[in-house]
């Protein structure tokens, strides 16, 4: 995952005057700052829509986020009025997030196909699956993104074992746009699926910056 980052401004009004180039300073009192979160944080909790049928999930697999992101910083007294801006840029390897299931999964005679009858290739480590029930199971860890006014571009894919266990099936949707991400905070996606019909969202939770939520960090 993305390393969290985060700016911090001055909670008080610079006392005395500011250090001078040979570092020597006149100031007669201590700067507070707080430490703010410009990231947010996404996780997913998955469950079978149907009672009684587990969905063997294999992997999940979260695109088309932000690569880039411009954050304007408002400065506090004395130095209000200024506006500078910061341009954060992520390594590719952060514009997709994934999870992949924890059970060895056997491949049957002749290895997985796909819907289309193809042979699916192995993945290094082998095959593996986590078992969704409609009591859930799964919890994905928490993935650090760039806010989003509108996340519904983001692409959520899942592949999952077909009821036969010969066939491995891929569903794909975008994320609902009822909730944008914003800085500092966190969000709970619970989504369900089942083998006959689509991938559905059903709630988006926050909370506080562990749990899902926003906390600032004053020192």
């Amino acid at each position: 995952n993305q390393n969290e980052l985060r700016y911090a401004t001055a909670l008080n009004e610079y006392g005395g005057t500011a250090i001078t180039s040979d570092g020597a300073s006149n100031r007669t009192t201590s700067v507070e700052l707080t430490y703010k979160h410009l990231l947010s944080k996404i996780k997913f909790k998955g469950f079978s829509s149907v009672e009684g049928k587990d969905v063997q999930l294999i992997d999940i697999t979260i695109g088309n986020l932000p690569r880039t992101a411009t954050y304007t910083i408002v400065a506090p007294a004395p130095q209000s009025g200024t506006t500078p801006t910061v341009t954060l840029d992520l390594d590719d390897a952060y514009t997709t997030l994934s999870y992949t299931g924890t059970t060895e999964l056997t491949a049957p005679e002749g290895g997985f196909k796909d819907e289309d009858g193809k042979t699916v290739p192995t993945p290094t480590g082998g095959f593996k699956y986590t078992s969704l029930t409609s009591e859930g199971v799964l919890t994905m860890d928490n993935g650090l993104v760039f806010p989003m006014e509108d996340p519904s571009s983001v692409t959520f894919t899942v592949r999952y074992l077909s009821a036969d266990g010969k066939t491995i099936k891929t569903k794909s949707s975008n994320l609902p746009d009822t909730q944008q991400w914003e800085t500092g905070n966190s969000y709970i996606y619970t989504f369900y699926i089942q083998p006959a019909g689509p991938i559905t969202f059903r709630t988006v939770t926050v909370n506080d910056w562990e749990d899902g939520g926003k906390e600032d960090v004053q020192f």
